[in-house]
């Protein structure tokens, strides 16, 4: 784990903060998986996906998007990407949510109320610069950004919100599984109280799989849309889960230890997510 990996997110500092916001539409649909995938390979795939780990940074970074300067806070846990940031001369927080391969990134920005209202592709420059274009939702308005790092968010020194970064409990990559190649999988992102997520499930002994397509090559990126949206309040996650057989309800999370406890209290339709469920971090 790389030096600027803080456990330290409570802290962050800098001068802050600013910011016009652009209202749009959510991201696109999610697909089913085809009958083609065998259960085992999408087992092996998964365990890959939830496997996977880089160096892991927590940065402020300043620079311009096309003519606005704008101040922003970024952390990177594997092959995520979490943050905010604000134009300097505005008032609005714009949470950030990606991911990034090798050094090519690409995240969404999203509004405060949860509306997507842009899109950020780039690359991570050798120096720790991002660089790249920015976009509405749709492609559409392209402007250039520039930003440069300024350091580990520790060793900068006005102050942010606690909560701008903050990995909350439920954030990461979760998982049980059950035997004769049955599983439950989650990754999870929580920034403050908001909550998103992606299951897989394979049940009946691997004969039935309940997942995003593509789940079973990759981690999920922008504009993927999560299975699982919800909110936490006091410790609690009360979350929206939609199965790819068109079944939803409603579950309750919560943290047991360094566990994760997973209840459905209501549903309908058709699914695969098990009632009750206990997970470990992966």
């Amino acid at each position: 784990m790389c030096s600027e990996d803080s456990s330290a997110y409570a802290e962050i500092s800098l001068t802050l903060w600013g910011g016009a916001g652009r209202n749009t539409s959510p991201p696109g649909k999610v697909g089913m998986l085809g009958d083609h995938m065998s259960a085992t390979a999408l087992i092996l795939a998964t365990t890959l996906v939830l496997g996977r780990d880089t160096a892991n940074f927590n940065r402020v970074y300043k620079g311009s998007i096309h003519r606005y300067p704008v101040t922003m806070v970024l952390a990177r846990r594997g092959n995520s990407l979490v943050g905010m940031y604000r134009y300097d001369r505005g008032s609005r927080d714009l949470t950030l949510r990606g991911t990034i391969r090798g050094r090519s990134f690409s995240m969404n920005e999203i509004y405060p109320g949860g509306a997507l209202s842009g899109r950020l592709r780039g690359t991570l420059a050798s120096d720790g610069s991002l660089l790249g274009t920015w976009t509405k939702p749709n492609g559409s308005g392209a402007l250039r950004f520039s930003l440069r790092s300024q350091g580990p968010v520790s060793k900068v020194t006005a102050k942010l919100p606690a909560n701008a970064v903050a990995a909350g409990p439920f954030d990461g990559k979760w998982g049980v599984d059950f035997g004769n190649e049955a599983l439950f999988h989650l990754v999870l992102t929580q920034v403050g109280s908001e909550l998103t997520g992606f299951h897989t499930v394979i049940a009946e002994n691997a004969a039935r799989f309940d997942a995003p397509s593509f789940m079973a090559t990759r981690e999920p990126g922008p504009g993927d849309k999560p299975t699982i949206i919800g909110t936490v309040k006091d410790g609690i996650g009360t979350v929206l889960y939609t199965s790819t057989f068109g079944g939803k309800g409603t579950a309750e999370i919560r943290m047991q230890g360094n566990k994760l406890h997973w209840k459905i209290v209501q549903d309908s339709g058709e699914s695969l997510f098990p009632k009750t469920a206990t997970l470990v971090r992966r």
